[in-house]
């Protein structure tokens, strides 16, 4: 996604994201939508149905998405958010490696999933967000606490 941009427009509505399949073998729309939500303070956004978040980034700070404390790991300068002071509001990334080889898939369970090689091992290895049960938005309720116990999801 070096080159891609996820934009939205806030006089228009208009925006560009990237839709999840139904299914791994239905290439037809699916559930899921990541885009981004300029707000006060920009966020990307899983939403489930495009109407209801199912995964945050955490807000801008300048150079990150707060929530996504390792994207600094293989970009150059992070990613950047622009505001084309027309309404319209995108993010884009570089590569600090251009040799690094990754592919990025919103699955049909909601999951933003990043397939790299890792020239090492000299096989494909994938990351995920959510990464567990706990970055699901609003999982646990308003005021919900999530603790993780034996690698058991509880809300307590």
């Amino acid at each position: 996604m070096p080159t891609m941009k996820i934009s939205k427009n806030v006089r228009t509505g208009e925006k560009v994201q990237v839709t999840s399949w139904k299914s791994s073998s239905d290439s037809t729309n699916g559930s899921f939508s990541l885009g981004l939500e300029p707000l006060n303070i920009p966020q990307a956004f899983i939403w489930n149905n495009n109407t209801r978040p199912y995964w945050r980034s955490g807000p801008w700070n300048g150079q990150i998405f707060t929530g996504l404390p390792n994207m600094n790991s293989f970009l150059l300068d992070g990613p950047s958010l622009v505001d084309d002071n027309e309404g319209t509001f995108y993010v884009t990334c570089a590569l600090a490696d251009m040799s690094y080889l990754s592919y990025f898939i919103l699955n049909p369970q909601g999951n933003l999933v990043e397939h790299y090689w890792d020239d090492e091992k000299g096989e494909w290895n994938s990351s995920s967000i959510p990464e567990t049960e706990c970055g699901i938005y609003g999982k646990c309720g308003l005021l919900g606490v999530v603790t993780l116990k034996n690698h058991q999801f509880a809300a307590v």
